[in-house]
């Protein structure tokens, strides 16, 4: 078995228990001595959460005593409402979701890690005509969320600035 997974559920699993425990009364805290259900809300369209359902599917949270349990929730903003409403434990979320909640004061959730085991795998698209980062010198573009910071590393490389 590989060392990375077991250190990513042996890490997920602590922060979470603890997590969970200290926003929980003490009568439903979880503890190592029992098995705790914490389920997570996971999108099966974004490489980052293979880590997690990787060691779910291993079984490396159960050697913990942990039930996890794979929902499926595509949208970040979604995955954010899920573990504030308590119908999961834990999810890893997109920034801008995380952001937006915690400038609308949200103090349900707390955010300690972004798991992100995705590089490279970032896209772009363009209209025709457009063979190369080059080809965009002068010309308006745009992305979203972390694509964005991929984009700007690309058009540096390239020698074209963005606001």
């Amino acid at each position: 078995m590989s060392s990375l997974p077991r250190f990513i559920a042996t890490s997920l699993s602590v922060a979470l228990v603890g997590c969970f425990a200290s926003v929980t009364d003490g009568a439903r805290a979880p503890s190592f001595a029992q098995n705790a259900k914490l389920d997570a809300a996971l999108s099966n369209g974004w490489w980052g959460h293979v880590p997690v359902m990787v060691a779910v599917d291993k079984g490396f949270f159960k050697e913990l005593g942990i039930d996890v349990e794979v929902k499926a929730i595509a949208s970040s903003a979604d995955r954010v409402r899920a573990v504030t409403s308590g119908a999961v434990a834990f999810s890893n979320l997109g920034r801008i979701a995380v952001i937006s909640e915690m400038a609308n004061d949200n103090k349900t959730f707390y955010f300690f890690a972004n798991i992100d085991d995705s590089p490279g795998n970032e896209g772009c698209w363009a209209r025709p005509g457009f063979a190369s980062f080059k080809d965009l010198k002068g010309k308006k573009v745009a992305a979203n969320t972390s694509a964005q910071i991929t984009m700007n590393g690309l058009l540096e490389n390239e020698g074209i600035t963005h606001l």
